[in-house]
C-alpha cells in the first residue's frame, strides 16, 4: 500500500485507509461465497477442495492433534486469503476470478498431506469396525 501511495498510481486496488470495518464486514457473505465457488470450479482444481474439506472432518473427526492443527490451518489460511478482497476497490467477481486461485494455489500443497492423512485416517477406522465385526 505505501508503495502504491510512493508511485501516486491512479486507482489504487485496495482501500484499507478510508474503507470501514462495517464496509468489509457486509462484503464477507459475497467475498466467502466467491472464493468457495472458485475453489469448487472443477476445471481449476478438480476435486482437490472437495475432498481436502471431507479428509479435514475425517481428520478432526478422529486423527491425532497434530494432523487436525494442519487441517486447521489449511482451513485458516484460504480464509485470511479473502481478507484483502474486502478492501478492493474493484468489483469483487473480477478480483477474486483473477486472484484467489493463485492465492489457494499456496497452500495446496498442505491441503494435500491433509487429504492423505485423512484418507489414512477414515481407512484406518474403516479397518478398525471390520475386525470388530
Amino acid at each position: 500500500l505505501t508503495y502504491i501511495r510512493w508511485i501516486d498510481a491512479p486507482g489504487a486496488p485496495y482501500d484499507v485507509y478510508s474503507g470501514s470495518p462495517a464496509a468489509a464486514l457486509a462484503r464477507l457473505p459475497d467475498v466467502a461465497r466467491l472464493c468457495i465457488a472458485e475453489l469448487l470450479q472443477p476445471r481449476q482444481w478438480g476435486l482437490l477442495w472437495p475432498a481436502f474439506f471431507l479428509a479435514a472432518a475425517a481428520l478432526v473427526a478422529g486423527a491425532p492433534l497434530r494432523e487436525k492443527v494442519l487441517a486447521a490451518a489449511v482451513v485458516a489460511a484460504l480464509a485470511v486469503l479473502m481478507v484483502p478482497f474486502l478492501f478492493t476497490t474493484w468489483p469483487l467477481e473480477l478480483q477474486i476470478s483473477q486472484a484467489y486461485s493463485r492465492l489457494a494455489s499456496q497452500v495446496a500443497p498442505a491441503a494435500v498431506v491433509a487429504l492423505v492423512l485423512g484418507y489414512r485416517t477414515a481407512r484406518n477406522r474403516i479397518d478398525a469396525t471390520r475386525v470388530l465385526r
